[in-house]
């Protein structure tokens, strides 16, 4: 069940506003992620940056930062090498 699961949440993954399957925190993560890999249009406002933290504390905070600009430089990086996405 778990991994059914998990491949519905993969699947939905670009749909994540409009379906249930994520929770809340896993909604304020996605919406943070996709803010923070789209900066040059967007920016981290108060209101984002403080419903992040209702969900994760200074070390997860710290982290998912990491985690979201480790990814994006992967794909930067995949992309400079002529590689597809």
């Amino acid at each position: 069940m778990l991994a059914n699961m998990k491949k519905r949440t993969t699947y939905l993954l670009n749909a994540w506003r409009e379906t249930n399957l994520y929770s809340d925190k896993e909604k304020i993560a996605l919406e943070f992620a996709e803010t923070l890999t789209l900066i040059s249009g967007n920016r981290i406002t108060d209101s984002l940056y403080q419903q992040t933290r209702q969900f994760f504390d200074e070390k997860e905070y710290t982290d998912l930062v990491i985690l979201i600009n480790q990814i994006n430089s992967w794909n930067r990086i995949s992309l400079s090498m002529a590689n597809q996405i």
